[in-house]
């Protein structure tokens, strides 16, 4: 037997406190006295009984309390030699496990693992970029094999830590033996950061790699025609043939030869329709299949349509950003137009236009009517965005008062006092998608602003460096509505010469227009979905459009691994001291001997509770005087 806390068995010395006490222990007498005992001489008196127990069970019960409880805390249990561990089968679906051989050689690793199984269960997981369970922890190996027949190489990236990471939340705290089936094809950091869990055992069986590869890294589409990258990663020159396919049909064919590791731009002639989706394929049937085709939709972006209210149509702030909102093409497209703010039928009609997914920049009021103020508020109710910008064209006021913010906003007046826009809310979308570029914000020099104090609720996205708010997200029922408390056009700041300002402008835009567009090619691992096969398409965004997912151009390197490697580096993460602790807590808690010790304890302290009460009754004085 052994123990989880031993040093509890220390505890069982106070076993000798009963034993003193039962020694010390003397049977009390009522003393009674009698008259005439004045009259005798004291003598003293001699024991000559040696002191015993006075009651052996009683001090046998509680000296087995003492023992009971040092061996419960300190949890028994018994060695586990032959404990039944999990076989999980870990399947590597990343795309360099596509060439045919090479998957051949998997499905035959799963199949001499499970004819080689003695009994226990065994679960079947794949993994690249992320981990799926394939079957859960089952006996019957039968539907193992059909799950791992069934299952597919997708054109992601392999990731060892992911699967490590999932196993050892899969199965906390139980023995389990993880067999990796992978062609081990090298990563680019050569080392796995993922802790190994205390009771995992990993053993690797590796399978034939691909030894020759074509691959399709780009289609270059131009007019009239487009350029197919293919590039050669074996170690011998190859010959193969290259196509376009439009729907599902060939419309174009060449032929390439291509030295070892050479990669060649193959120029053909399509006619490209405006919708659909073109995939460029090279023939390789030895090689990596999942990235012998690549994908792009024809489908154009829809674009943003942005009304600029401005003084007139070479005003600064829309040179700006006309300038800024031009160098999104293609993959975020933006269709401007400009109306004068003088004009108010043109301003209203312009208005009217509007509605979802579309957005009015305001940054000039200058003969701007006020009774434009339900129109404003009408591209909201549509869904659509506004933006309110302060400058030397703007009364703001004015501005208030036609987008509806009176008694919202309150105007304090213009200050002059040099500061800098300081991010405020990083959460916020338009800060957010800068991730840590947001600091560069502070690098914007403004010279005049606005003071702006917002009602309650509204989220301050920006602050200028004396705490005031620059750029403030006001909460509208319908649509979505912003003002930057300077200008746009360089005459109160430098924002329009930072290079920040143009993701800044494409960014708020986007945001008042509720546009998440996905980016025109994703790999699989940014499908956040699995996928059967590459090349494939997929509806992402709002408003949803369809976006093409290939495999990730690194699978088709030809670099692998030794086993030995990587059972190393896999095993580096173990810690041993605490794998035979793991491993001991497992036992102890399944065993539950200290159930049983309890249980008897407890009978022991019962027994010991009724024997006390009937010796104490016994002992006891009658009572009265003779």
């Amino acid at each position: 037997m052994s123990f989880l806390s031993p040093w509890f068995l220390l505890g069982m010395l106070a076993v000798g406190v009963p034993v003193v006490l039962h020694l010390l222990a003397r049977q009390r007498t009522t003393d009674v006295r009698l008259p005439t005992w004045q009259f005798l001489d004291g003598a003293p008196v001699e024991s000559t009984r040696r002191r015993r127990p006075a009651d052996l069970l009683l001090l046998a019960l509680r000296a087995a309390v003492v023992l009971l409880l040092a061996l419960l805390f300190a949890r028994p249990f018994l060695p586990a030699h032959d404990e039944r561990r999990l076989l999980v089968l870990a399947l590597d679906t990343s795309g360099s496990m596509s060439a045919p051989a090479t998957w051949a050689s998997a499905q035959a690793a799963i199949e001499r693992r499970l004819d080689a199984r003695e009994g226990g269960q065994v679960a079947l997981v794949a993994f690249d970029h992320a981990v799926r369970t394939l079957i859960e922890p089952t006996s019957d190996a039968a539907a193992v094999r059909r799950a791992a027949e069934g299952a597919l190489p997708n054109g992601g990236r392999g990731s060892l830590d992911a699967l490590m990471a999932f196993v050892a939340t899969a199965w906390p705290g139980e023995p389990v033996t993880l067999v990796v089936v992978s062609d081990l094809q090298q990563d680019d950091s050569g080392r796995t950061t993922a802790r190994r869990p205390a009771l995992l055992d990993v053993e690797v069986e590796p399978v034939d790699p691909a030894r020759e590869n074509l691959s399709v890294e780009d289609l270059v589409r131009r007019a009239g025609g487009a350029d197919i990258v293919v590039r050669n990663h074996g170690a011998a020159a190859r010959t193969a043939d290259v196509a376009i396919e439009i729907d599902a049909k060939t419309v174009a064919a060449a032929a390439v030869t291509l030295a070892p590791g050479e990669a060649a731009r193959v120029p053909v002639s399509v006619s490209w329709p405006g919708a659909g989706v073109g995939v460029a394929r090279v023939t390789d049937a030895r090689g990596v299949a999942a990235d012998n085709a690549r994908a792009v939709v024809l489908e154009p972006v829809p674009p943003v349509a942005v009304t600029l209210v401005l003084e007139r149509e070479e005003a600064p702030a829309g040179r700006y950003l006309r300038a800024a909102l031009a160098s999104a093409v293609p993959d975020v497209p933006f269709d401007v137009r400009v109306v004068a703010s003088g004009d108010a039928p043109a301003v209203r009609a312009a208005l009217a236009e509007a509605g979802a997914g579309d957005v009015v920049v305001v940054a000039s009021t200058r003969g701007l009517d006020r009774a434009l103020a339900g129109a404003f508020s009408d591209v909201g109710r549509r869904g659509g965005g506004v933006l309110g910008v302060a400058g030397p064209d703007v009364d703001v006021p004015i501005l208030l008062d036609v987008l509806s913010l009176t008694g919202r906003i309150r105007f304090i007046g213009v200050g002059d006092e040099a500061s800098s826009l300081l991010p405020d809310d990083v959460r916020h979308p338009v800060l957010a998608a800068f991730g840590t570029l947001v600091e560069n914000l502070a690098r914007v020099d403004v010279r005049r602003w606005v003071d702006l104090v917002p009602e309650q609720g509204t989220r301050v996205v920006a602050r200028l460096a004396s705490g005031r708010p620059a750029f403030v997200d006001v909460p509208v029922p319908e649509g979505r509505l912003m003002l930057l408390a300077t200008d746009l056009g360089r005459a109160w700041n430098d924002f329009p010469v930072e290079p920040v300002f143009v993701p800044f402008v494409i960014e708020t835009l986007r945001y008042l227009a509720a546009r998440r567009d996905a980016p025109p090619v994703l790999t699989v691992a940014d499908a956040a979905r699995p996928m059967d096969g590459v090349p494939g398409v997929i509806t992402l965004g709002q408003p949803p459009r369809r976006v093409a997912v290939n495999a990730d151009p690194r699978e088709s390197v030809l670099r692998f691994e030794r086993a030995e490697a990587v059972t190393a580096r896999l095993a580096s993460g173990g810690d041993q001291a605490g794998a035979q602790r793991a491993q001991a807590e497992v036992a102890e808690g399944r065993q539950g001997i200290w159930r049983a010790v309890f249980l008897v304890m407890a009978l022991a302290l019962i027994a010991e509770t009724w024997l006390a009460g009937q010796r104490s009754a016994r002992t006891a004085p009658a009572g009265g005087t003779p």
